[in-house]
């Protein structure tokens, strides 16, 4: 995140959220360092913006930075779901919100899908209590690192580049080499990849290199 950009669009016109995935970008694996995190919550107490916070790309307690949710409690709403660190089939996500805003999206949330489906509940209550759902997140943990350590070592030599525990692998491109080209051959090869394009948001370009590792993507709502 360009925090020096998002002061500026707020002095022209502030927007009235900004979702970011602070810890984990998807795909290119950017952190936000405690600066910028501190940086965001001074401009969104400023002017007034909420914060959404995605923390559904789960990692180890030491690979992540503080929460925004405990920086600015009063206007930060944090996303989190079971299926990225349990299975993916148990689609049971949580919200936390600050009180203000409980009710108000309770009410949408039941006006839009009334409720989890109380079985896929069940199973993720079941899992936690009987440490089913520990060891589960401890082996899909062991395996992610295993894949990312097996992919560096191919790849290290492309500047490739990827969390410990992160689910993506980020290939910045040499000079000269169309991504749509080099999909088409991988393709031909069996070997299946994604380009950049699918995850810009607005009339962003797609970027060609790796980013900063501390620019994770963020979305600017009005």
């Amino acid at each position: 995140m360009n925090i020096d950009a998002l002061a500026r669009l707020c002095a022209q016109q502030a927007p009235r959220l900004v979702y970011i995935t602070p810890d984990i970008n998807n795909p290119t694996g950017a952190f936000l360092s405690e600066a910028r995190r501190h940086a965001l919550v001074a401009l969104a107490r400023e002017h007034d913006f909420w914060i959404v916070e995605d923390g559904v790309q789960y990692l180890p307690a030491e690979e992540r930075g503080t929460p925004l949710y405990q920086l600015a409690p009063e206007r930060t709403l944090y996303l989190f779901s079971t299926s990225k660190v349990m299975a993916g089939g148990l689609r049971v996500g949580t919200l936390r919100v600050p009180p203000i805003l409980a009710e108000r999206l309770g009410t949408l949330q039941r006006a839009q899908s009334w409720m989890v489906p109380p079985l896929m509940a069940e199973i993720v209550c079941r899992w936690i209590d009987s440490g089913a759902a520990e060891r589960l997140l401890d082996w899909q943990l062991g395996e992610i690192a295993a894949r990312q350590a097996l992919a560096q070592r191919y790849l290290a030599s492309y500047g490739a580049r990827g969390r410990p525990h992160g689910f993506h692998l980020w290939l910045p491109l040499p000079p000269g080499i169309r991504a749509a080209a080099l999909i088409q051959q991988l393709e031909q090869r069996q070997v299946r990849v994604t380009s950049a394009e699918p995850f810009c948001v607005g009339s962003e370009p797609a970027p060609r290199r790796s980013g900063s590792a501390s620019a994770p993507r963020s979305t600017v709502m009005h």
